[in-house]
């Protein structure tokens, strides 16, 4: 059975963002664009029971997939790092 994840919230999704090893940042970004960046990303569905474990770490948040997607529509949005910020 697959059940659809409730998608972040505008605050959750910048923080996950502002959070990153690399991290972006979203304090000039509109809400808007975090909502597009939520759309693609964040609501993905997952598995209540045991499926392609592939899958399911995506839809989890536990695998490098998801946070590839991410960084992709993040760079795709055009929302930088802070280390590419100007001082």
């Amino acid at each position: 059975m697959i059940k659809r994840k409730k998608p972040d919230t505008i605050k959750e999704m910048r923080e996950t963002l502002e959070g990153l090893p690399s991290p972006f940042y979203t304090k000039n970004i509109s809400d808007q664009t975090i909502q597009d960046i939520i759309a693609t990303v964040g609501g993905y569905p997952y598995t209540d029971e045991i499926g392609d474990p592939e899958s399911d770490c995506v839809y989890n948040k536990a695998c490098d997939q998801w946070w590839r997607d991410l960084e992709d529509a993040a760079n795709y949005h055009g929302i930088p790092y802070y280390e590419d910020m100007e001082d």
